[in-house]
């Protein structure tokens, strides 16, 4: 096992090598060393054990006809051939290989962890999405299909998610893929999206995240940064508002959604980049 332990602390993290998953240890650990390999912990408080969900990688072919994987995490307790309700976590740009996500590591840090949703019985799928090769349409709304939908199918078809029980979270850009997606299927069951911005004209001057109450310098350098995210980032307008009235009314949300019939969950903060 891996024994990490913070000094002066009275938590203890065991991560075990036969696959049991994580133990969580509160109060001191005694560690002996008996025989050559055996080691046994000796804890004087409580024990929690975290089952640790299981991984399996999925290679599909894209609508573009490009090969690219996307990765499943299935709960602790899955038995094959039972169909489960799936979260997809989608995010633009980012593809990934065939080495498991740091994503689904447990000591991986982040608010919308996939082993929460994995302890709570669901599969959750991080598909694929690669940028599209012109940046002029990094951010256009046909592309986010192209890796998410196939590796949501090849998740059917492997037998693992329930198709009539599919859900889609993002943060931040995965935000924004989120709502481009609920404009262009009814696919899924419900949708949830945080820090996300849905018009890129109202977005193009807007003060950017901390920038807006002065903690981290000037309210007009945060603007100045939004600005050139959109004219020359990765936003990929190219152009200001006024300049490329097509491509951000084209690319915006907001202007399709007559064609959301997907329950949605919009959740902001006060101090994200992206504006409430």
């Amino acid at each position: 096992s891996t024994i990490e332990m913070r000094a002066g602390s009275e938590l203890s993290l065991v991560r075990a090598t036969d696959g049991i998953g994580i133990r969580l240890f509160t109060g001191d650990i005694i560690v002996n060393a008996v025989a050559q390999r055996d080691r046994h912990l000796a804890v004087q408080t409580r024990d929690m054990s975290i089952a640790v969900a299981g991984t399996t990688s999925l290679v599909k072919t894209a609508q573009d006809g490009s090969r690219l994987t996307g990765w499943l995490l299935l709960p602790a307790n899955h038995v094959p051939g039972f169909r489960l309700p799936l979260v997809t976590i989608v995010y633009p740009g980012f593809v990934h290989s065939q080495n498991v996500p740091s994503d689904f590591s447990p000591f991986y840090v982040n608010f919308e962890h996939a082993q929460l949703f994995a302890a709570m019985g669901y599969a959750v799928l991080l598909p694929s999405m690669p940028q599209a090769k012109d940046p002029a349409q990094s951010h256009a709304l046909p592309q986010l299909l192209n890796g998410v939908m196939p590796a949501i199918d090849a998740a059917i078809a492997n037998g693992v998610a329930d198709s009539d029980r599919i859900a889609v979270l993002g943060q931040s850009d995965g935000g924004f893929a989120v709502l481009g997606l609920i404009t262009q299927t009814n696919r899924f069951r419900s949708a949830m999206a945080s820090a996300s911005f849905s018009n890129f004209a109202s977005l193009y001057g807007t003060f950017y995240g901390q920038y807006r109450h002065g903690d981290q310098g000037r309210p007009e350098s945060g603007q100045l940064l939004r600005m050139l995210q959109l004219e020359k980032g990765s936003m990929g307008m190219v152009g200001p508002p006024w300049k490329e009235p097509d491509r951000y009314r084209e690319n915006s949300a907001i202007n399709y959604v007559q064609k959301v019939e997907t329950p949605l969950l919009l959740i902001h903060g006060e101090n994200d980049f992206i504006p409430i």
